[in-house]
């Protein structure tokens, strides 16, 4: 039996907080070794990185829930 609407939007919505939080991890981490590879430079390179990522993780939400509204 498929989830009703108000299942399926708790899902997706926990599912976002779990992919901001390992996107966050994984920046730290990211930013962590660069900085100690290239200094500043290494932290301002891992915050244009940062930016990007979030973008496409925010574009991918938002196409999910548009084709889960579609259907």
């Amino acid at each position: 039996m498929p989830p009703n609407r108000r299942e399926s939007w708790f899902r997706g919505y926990t599912n976002w907080y779990v992919r901001a939080t390992v996107l966050f991890v994984q920046v730290v981490v990211v930013a962590g070794v660069l900085h100690s590879l290239l200094g500043t430079v290494g932290v301002v390179i891992s915050g244009f990185a940062a930016t990007l990522l979030l973008f496409r993780q925010i574009t991918l939400c938002i196409r999910q829930e548009l084709r889960r509204a579609s259907d």
